[in-house]
């Protein structure tokens, strides 16, 4: 009995140990494969961003946890120690995500960079994307971005809101740097 014991405590931290925290590096690269498998982001978000790519084909979107400080900033800099990146693609008539991990693209002034609560985002990703309101956006921390363009992608803007919740990640501890 003690035997069998200790076999499922070593599984269980083997398990803890390859759990992915929500937002780390990892999580960012399931995030961009769940949304090139999810039709709104792929096809819908195309019409408002293919003019507003800067002609470079592609935005970046930088993504994090409020609550996750590491480096113990101020109020502003909350959750910003570690950020992930998806970079989304912008032709063929499609938005397409070719990376997500580490944040590797500086910001430009037709990216987005936007955080909330780990609380916040599973509650987003416990939600069916119709069920997200307008009030739910002004709970995102928008550092940088076009609101209004994010207005006018409603539908799929609530899709990569959900995400969280599509792309299973540990939430006890935030993501390491």
């Amino acid at each position: 009995m003690r035997k069998l014991a200790i076999a499922l405590a070593a599984l269980t931290c083997a398990a803890a140990a390859q759990a992915t925290p929500l937002m780390s590096d990892q999580w960012a690269k399931q995030a961009c494969e769940y949304w090139n498998s999810n039709g709104p982001l792929t096809s819908d978000m195309y019409k408002e961003w293919k003019s507003h790519d800067d002609g470079s084909g592609y935005k970046v979107i930088h993504m994090y946890r409020t609550d996750c400080d590491a480096n113990g900033g101020g109020d502003n800099d909350k959750g910003k120690s570690h950020m992930v990146e998806l970079t989304i693609s912008i032709k063929d008539g499609k938005t397409m995500c070719e990376y997500g991990g580490a944040v590797k693209h500086p910001l430009r002034s037709q990216d987005y960079q936007m955080g909330a609560t780990t609380s916040r985002w599973m509650k987003w990703g416990s939600e069916k994307p119709d069920d997200i309101g307008m009030f739910d956006m002004m709970k995102l921390n928008f550092d940088k971005g076009s609101l209004v363009e994010a207005m006018r992608t409603m539908t799929p803007f609530h899709q990569f809101l959900v995400i969280a919740g599509q792309v299973k990640g540990t939430t006890d501890a935030c993501p390491a740097k």
